[in-house]
């Protein structure tokens, strides 16, 4: 559920430098930024040139989301005025790809700024964060005065015509220059999902965000199924990072999960539609609901140890969308959640690197992760060439003896059904007994 949005603090120093150094831009002097209702008005707003020690880089740019939240969640809270803060944003965006970004250097650095950024009034910058920091990396490598302003629109403070943005109106800025299609855009899926979730809770709902995006405008009918796509295909994977994460106490640390979006999104797809969907997670026939947080930690396991090679095969997103053909399977299933329940023993360690050489030095439990795992595989593909008689009369017999089968839990309105049940199969094993014995005199 989306917060009350709030006024964001200005910071008064700042402002004050800022209105002392700016100078007026070269032409084209003036911009129209879609700002409150200044878009549909065509009111232009003024385009300065500021010095670029000046402005600050904001840690709320989806960009690095990943990267800020693994921090603060590591050693506390950034704070944007600090300088060490800057210093970390800076290295972050000079980071975050680099194919993009050397280009970005090269173009400025033949044409100088294109596009004027958009920034608070004391110089937190909602759009050209990345254009900062080349600019800065330009003054630094090339030297004298052709890269020491940046042309930026500000908006309004304290005593200005409307006042000071709220938070949700710079989320919403920022959803305009950034998020939306307009061939700008290089969020990653994670980063995106961390920014629509910042963007609710800061007051500006999932639902608005889809209806400011131009590919829905005048489409109000296509919003709510927008809204079921960004949740299967953003929110829905985040919460299942979010459990991944606190199973190995990481709470927060989103980069140990970053390069393996693709798998949490297929397990998060198999989740979401099988075992929340009653209808659905009974077709599951391998699975029953007291395994259910054993078997996902087993998965868990295996999607921390990909640098395993023995713990599965080929792309970790491919083998979790054959869960659903695999949980079929009771014997898999079992093997997953002894696994999860083995490994979950491993004192918690923050490194991934550390934890998989804890597991592999760990002797026995080494040994028996990659013996449950490959035993797993083989009962689910046991499973999905087609089931033997063996096989069904082995997950018959598991079933019959699994703990929860007991007369007591009964309703007594059932016990009628379960008194013929009963008699059904013991015909069915007279049947089948009197077929085995044709069979061995054969």
């Amino acid at each position: 559920m989306a917060t009350v949005s709030i006024t964001r603090e200005i910071i008064d120093d700042f402002r004050a430098a800022i209105e002392e150094k700016a100078t007026k831009g070269n032409k084209p002097g003036k911009r129209i930024i879609n700002f409150r209702k200044e878009k549909t008005e065509k009111i232009e707003r003024e385009i300065v040139e500021v010095p670029l020690e000046l402005l600050r880089f904001r840690k709320d740019n989806g960009r690095i989301g990943v990267e800020v939240s693994s921090y603060e969640k590591k050693f506390g809270i950034l704070t944007e005025k600090d300088e060490k803060t800057q210093v970390m944003l800076f290295e972050w965006l000079k980071t975050k790809d680099k194919n993009r970004t050397e280009k970005l250097y090269n173009l400025i650095r033949k044409d100088g700024q294109g596009e004027p950024a958009v920034a608070t009034c004391d110089g937190f910058l909602i759009d050209g964060n990345r254009r900062l920091m080349v600019l800065r990396q330009l003054r630094e490598d090339e030297g004298g005065d052709e890269f020491t302003r940046m042309r930026v629109v500000l908006l309004p403070g304290k005593g200005d015509a409307g006042g000071a943005p709220t938070v949700e109106e710079i989320e919403k800025l920022e959803n305009t220059y950034q998020l939306q299609d307009d061939g700008k855009s290089e969020y990653t899926h994670f980063a995106k999902a961390l920014s629509y979730r910042r963007k609710d809770r800061n007051g500006y709902a999932l639902e608005r965000q889809i209806a400011d995006d131009p590919q829905f405008y005048r489409r109000k009918d296509a919003i709510p199924s927008q809204v079921k796509v960004v949740q299967t295909e953003f929110l829905n994977p985040l919460k299942i990072i979010d459990r991944y994460l606190q199973s190995f106490e990481i709470d927060g640390q989103y980069d140990h999960a970053e390069s393996r979006w693709e798998a949490f999104l297929e397990y998060s797809k198999f989740y979401h539609v099988n075992l929340t969907n009653p209808s659905k997670k009974h077709a599951l026939t391998g699975i029953s609901d007291d395994q259910i947080d054993e078997f996902e930690f087993g998965i868990f396991s295996i999607i921390r140890s990909q640098a395993v090679a023995a713990l599965t095969t080929g792309k970790l997103h491919l083998y979790m969308r054959k869960l659903r053909n695999y949980c079929k399977s009771v014997d898999y299933v079992e093997e997953i959640a002894q696994l999860g329940t083995r490994i979950s023993g491993l004192e918690p360690v923050e490194d991934d690197d550390e934890w998989v050489t804890q597991l592999l030095g760990s002797g026995t439990l080494n040994q028996e992760v990659h013996h449950k795992v490959r035993r797993a595989n083989d009962f689910a593909e046991t499973k999905a060439k087609g089931d033997s008689p063996l096989q069904l009369l082995q997950d018959a017999e598991k079933k019959l003896n699994h703990k929860n089968l007991r007369i007591r839990n009964v309703v007594p309105e059932d016990l009628k059904k379960v008194s013929l049940l009963a008699d059904s199969l013991i015909d069915r094993l007279e049947t089948l007994k009197e077929a085995i014995y044709k069979r061995n005199k054969e």
